[in-house]
């Protein structure tokens, strides 16, 4: 799922330039499907996405566990 206006952080996996999707579902979709190769991120697994609805970038990120916490937190007190 995603949340409109929140900037995730971490390791970049893929640039958005480089994977247009038509919709944040579909970004969504290709963080999921996304294969780590190891030369990029040394193999990092997407866990967290950013997409841009003008210009249709994706950009798949991979972020620690310590750093997903946070931005978990930094969503849950946005939306109380």
């Amino acid at each position: 799922s995603g949340r409109e206006h929140l900037e995730l952080w971490g390791s970049l996996v893929q640039a958005g330039g480089d994977n247009d999707q038509p919709t944040a579902a579909d970004c969504c979709r290709s963080c999921r499907e996304y294969e780590p190769s190891l030369d990029v991120g040394g193999g990092a697994q997407c866990n967290a996405w950013v997409w841009h609805p003008i210009s249709k970038e994706c950009w798949l990120k991979h972020q620690s566990a310590d750093d997903l916490r946070k931005s978990v937190a930094r969503v849950a007190q946005a939306g109380s």
